[in-house]
């Protein structure tokens, strides 16, 4: 299985974990790679951001009227994983978008899904 985990640059704790959870996923087979994702500090520099329509009386819409702070770290989270669903039709290939703190327990060929 092809992954992607997300982390921030330049934060340690991330970078840590990033690191982390690369190395449990590689351990089980996977073909995992680090990607630097966006942040709450670099979104408006996107052109994603520039580009972005936002849908009227949305959650998001909301977060921009009353808390520019948390608007910026949602949208920096949409905005990331708009371009890994882009990755993923491109490259018309099943991966899996994984956050900086996850770590790999069993291979993929293996897994079952539990119902608990």
């Amino acid at each position: 299985m092809i992954g992607q985990i997300v982390y921030v640059k330049n934060h340690k704790e991330s970078e840590e974990q990033a690191n982390q959870a690369l190395k449990s996923f590689k351990k089980f087979g996977w073909d995992t790679h680090l990607h630097e994702g966006l942040t709450w500090e670099n979104v408006q520099d996107t052109p994603e951001y520039k580009n972005y329509n936002i849908i009227e009386n949305s959650r998001l819409l909301n977060f921009e009227k009353e808390n520019k702070h948390k608007f910026l770290t949602k949208l920096s989270c949409a905005i990331n994983h708009v371009r890994f669903w882009t990755k993923v039709c491109k490259e018309n290939k099943p991966m899996a978008f994984i956050e900086h703190d996850s770590i790999c327990t069993t291979s993929w060929d293996n897994h079952t899904w539990s119902t608990r």
